[in-house]
């Protein structure tokens, strides 16, 4: 115990690698086992696709459900970005200064209607509520997923997580937003839905 705590005094980046250890095994553990989620309710969705998309045997709950999930996440980015460029007036935390509270509201819209739309188009969830509620939870991990990627970046004194994607940071920058979107999908899907009959 001494010994790791006498490393981290010396070697502060420690501290942050052993925190992207840990953010990224709680991502990768939550999307395998989203993925691999089943229910006999499904069944029907694969006879719209073509088989090159597998058809419908390979569709799956957990894999609905992780496509509903990420597509969501890259909308709430993209609406948010963009929300904020073009009204953002009001800085959200000064933990991530070019965040702003318009920018939020326009990327939660962004990700509910994308929720909403594909739940549409792979037919689950099948309550418009539920929907609603999937796009919602997705924006929350995101943005505190990317809040607490910020605070680590602020506390090591680096502005980009590594220089691999030139001009976009490193991979963590752009995976930040998935990291804790994983697990609540994850009990979104296997503890809420199922108290509701969904």
């Amino acid at each position: 115990m001494s010994l790791n705590i006498y490393w981290i005094v010396l070697y502060p980046s420690s501290l942050l690698i052993s925190s992207l250890n840990s953010f990224i095994a709680l991502f990768t553990f939550a999307y395998i086992n989203l993925c691999f989620l089943t229910s006999e309710e499904f069944a029907g969705i694969g006879s719209a696709w073509p088989v090159l998309l597998g058809g419908q045997a390979h569709w799956t709950v957990g894999l609905v459900a992780t496509l509903i999930s990420v597509s969501s996440i890259i909308a709430a980015d993209t609406f948010a970005f963009v929300g904020g460029k073009a009204f953002g007036r009001t800085q959200l935390t000064s933990i991530s200064p070019k965040k702003t509270w318009e920018g939020t509201i326009v990327g939660l819209g962004g990700c509910i209607a994308t929720s909403v739309a594909l739940s549409r188009i792979f037919l689950w969830p099948t309550s418009l509520l539920s929907a609603i509620a999937f796009g919602f939870l997705n924006f929350v991990g995101s943005v505190f997923g990317d809040l607490m990627e910020s605070m680590i970046k602020r506390d090591a004194g680096v502005k980009d997580s590594g220089s691999l994607i030139p001009g976009h940071g490193g991979i963590l920058d752009r995976v930040d937003s998935y990291i804790f979107t994983g697990a609540l999908a994850y009990s979104f899907v296997k503890t809420f839905l199922p108290l509701y009959g969904v």
